[in-house]
């Protein structure tokens, strides 16, 4: 059975629950010799790795800064979004993306603004023609900080929000009324009664009923 009816609103992050940086974030950091090349491309894994290394938390900002702008050329759609969006056009459901995301990066020499970055990323990707209407320009929402992330996310009338991180979830101010679901994709299957999805395909068929 559906949970998701005509109307409904439904919130998602960008980085890296819309976007995959995984190999790019890998590739970065083969390059800067941080990691071995048979290193499993995952970017919590690398995240939390490089920033146990001296000066760690400075290098995974610059590693950021690369691949969320100049780079994001290389990105890649994370499996299974093009047919949620989809099938949310079919059902009627209003999407919304907010994310948080500064304008520019502290470590960004190039001064690539990042949200207009993001923004062409998804043009190139086609993903408003492919949600039916489901999601337009005007529904992407950056945010500068977490608490203006989890601000907007009220103010949007979001029933359910699609994230990575448990920090968003965590955050005092994230509405009660709304359903946290966790995009955890290093997990090997989905547990939908604690709210953690391994793919965006049980994602869709825990919203949208199975196909």
């Amino acid at each position: 059975m559906p949970r998701l009816t005509s109307g409904a609103i439904v919130g998602m992050d960008f980085d890296n629950t819309i976007i995959s940086y995984d190999h790019l974030i890998l590739a970065a950091a083969i390059r800067r010799d941080l990691v071995v090349e048979n290193t499993v491309p995952n970017k919590k894994a690398l995240r939390d790795a490089i920033r146990l290394l001296p000066n760690g938390e400075a290098t995974w900002q610059k590693i950021q800064a690369e691949i969320y702008g100049p780079g994001i050329g290389g990105a890649k759609l994370i499996t299974g979004v093009s047919e949620f969006l989809a099938r949310c056009g079919v059902a009627g459901v209003k999407l919304h993306i907010v994310s948080h995301k500064t304008k520019i990066a502290n470590y960004d020499t190039t001064n690539t603004n990042l949200r207009n970055a993001a923004m062409a990323w998804m043009e190139r990707q086609e993903l408003f023609a492919k949600s039916g209407g489901a999601l337009v320009r005007g529904r992407v929402n950056f945010a500068a900080t977490q608490e203006e992330k989890v601000n907007c996310i009220v103010n949007l009338g979001c029933s359910y929000f699609i994230d990575d991180l448990t920090e968003v979830f965590d955050h005092p101010e994230f509405p009660s009324s709304v359903e946290k679901m966790l995009l955890d994709r290093s997990r090997t299957a989905s547990d939908s009664a604690s709210g953690a999805f391994a793919n965006w395909r049980d994602i869709t068929n825990y919203l949208l009923g199975d196909d």
